[in-house]
Order: C-alpha cells, then sequence, then structure tokens
C-alpha cells in the first residue's frame, strides 16, 4: 500500500487495476493482514480456506451481509455505484470516475453515477454567482431610451399546416 495505492492484479478482463486507498482503509486493512499472518506473497484477502477469494464468493459474502443489517441486493456492483455517485456529489470530475472505474465509454459512467438534486442546485447557485460577478452592477437610475418604439410590433401568424 505504498501511497495508498493498491494494485489487483488480473482484475475483471484479466486487467490489472490501480485503487485509490484513504488514510483509514490503509489502516484497516493493516490491521486485518497483521491479525491474520501471511507471507508477503501471499493474496490480500483469502477465504477461510485459504483460497483467493472469487467473484462468486465475494457475491456470498456481500448479500449475507447485506441480509444481516437489513440491505437487500447487496452485491459489489451496488457498491460501486455508490462510491461513484457519491464521489460525483462531492465534486470529482466524471471524467476522473470514469478512469478510477475502468470504463472505457463516459456512457458507461453516466449509469453509475448519479447526480443528486442538492448537487445540481450548487452548482447552479456557484455557476449563477461567477456570472454575476462577471456582469456590471445594476444602475439605480433610469436610463433615457432614444426613439423608443410607439408602434405596435406586427406578429407573424404561425403556419399550422401539415
Amino acid at each position: 500500500m505504498p501511497g495508498q495505492r493498491l494494485i489487483i492484479r488480473q482484475g475483471k478482463g484479466q486487467r490489472d487495476r490501480l485503487v485509490y486507498l484513504s488514510a483509514l482503509t490503509c489502516q484497516a486493512i493493516q490491521s486485518y493482514w497483521l491479525a491474520s499472518p501471511r507471507q508477503p506473497t501471499d493474496y490480500l484477502w483469502q477465504q477461510p480456506n485459504g483460497h483467493p477469494i472469487s467473484t462468486h464468493w465475494l457475491r456470498q459474502q456481500g448479500a449475507q451481509i447485506g441480509a444481516d443489517v437489513g440491505i437487500a441486493h447487496l452485491v459489489p456492483q451496488r457498491l460501486r455505484h455508490t462510491c461513484a455517485t457519491r464521489l460525483l456529489n462531492a465534486g470529482m470530475d466524471i471524467v476522473h470516475i470514469q478512469k478510477l472505474l475502468g470504463h472505457e465509454h463516459l456512457s458507461s459512467t453516466m449509469i453509475y453515477a448519479r447526480v443528486y438534486d442538492p448537487t445540481v442546485e450548487g452548482d447552479y447557485r456557484q455557476a449563477l454567482d461567477r456570472i454575476a460577478r462577471q456582469q456590471p452592477p445594476l444602475s439605480d437610475q433610469p436610463i433615457a431610451v432614444a426613439d423608443w418604439p410607439t408602434q405596435t410590433v406586427k406578429v407573424p401568424q404561425l403556419d399550422n399546416s401539415v
């Protein structure tokens, strides 16, 4: 875990993947590692029988943990959705989330990450504030308008024919 990163060897699609870790995650992994004596070349996560974890085993464990705490359908994919959504709503750029999740297409990432309404509102208000700072202030003095139109403007008729 040097530099708070973990390399997953031959993950999905037999590709290596780099995973960034928080300080709290590093602490938890270190505690886990020290609680069960292993060789430096051993797999980080193992089944109780000593074999490396498999996708099937991980799904079973997730489902059981979910059932124990009252969360239906707790699967690794759901955790990825939650992670992507929380990162997006915390302000992480969607393209960076795409790279983090290992997606080739941004459309795949958009399926995972959902923008919450408060995030949209916050972003809108920040953008509006930036726009307002770029505009000259409104005058409290009336401005005379020369040659203000005094005739009625003709509105063209719409053609509703098909």
